[in-house]
């Protein structure tokens, strides 16, 4: 697991970020999905044999669990898993956590 910086434009409001920036990089963006874990609730135990994974925590709080790392983690982080690296999700903070995630291939 790889936390990555990001630029976090702040005001009175809230936060703005754009995670999507990285694409050049990759080229592509597959399997975008957004999820929310409740208080004390868990998500994940699984890996992803061919792809990266990107995650930008929106909300909340939660620990991140990622082979023999963990991560806690405040809204708002991102954060890069390996190919095959296994990983959970856990909320630990009092309100639920919003996550979104994405994926692209690497050969």
């Amino acid at each position: 697991m790889r936390h990555l910086n990001f630029d976090d434009h702040r005001d009175n409001r809230g936060f703005v970020v754009n995670p999507f920036e990285g694409v050049l990089e990759t080229g592509s963006v597959s399997n975008c999905h957004a999820f929310s874990i409740n208080p004390g609730c868990s998500r994940g135990g699984h890996s992803h044999p061919e792809r990266n994974e990107k995650v930008l925590l929106l909300a909340g709080s939660i620990t991140v669990n990622a082979g023999e790392d963990e991560l806690v983690l405040s809204a708002p982080a991102f954060f890069e898993l390996e190919p095959g690296e296994s990983h959970a999700f856990h909320c630990t903070g009092g309100s639920s956590a919003s996550v979104l995630c994405w994926s692209d291939k690497r050969s």
